[in-house]
């Protein structure tokens, strides 16, 4: 590769770059798994209250 000096180098590359990029899927996963079990320890409730046809059965009369 010519650099902007017009003289030639390499880039290292970092071997950590393609080690993300081959964990970004697991860690997606994990994440949205995380995401579904701290909505069910909190309450469902509270988070489908927003949800359009779902959010329906949750009214109450006050």
């Amino acid at each position: 590769m010519v650099g902007w000096d017009g003289v030639g180098f390499e880039v290292p590359s970092n071997p950590n770059h393609s080690m993300v990029l081959s964990w970004t899927p697991t860690l997606f996963t994990w994440g949205g798994v995380a995401g579904a079990g701290v909505i069910w320890i909190t309450d469902w409730k509270l988070v489908l209250q927003y949800v359009p046809y779902i959010g329906g059965k949750y009214k109450t009369e006050d």
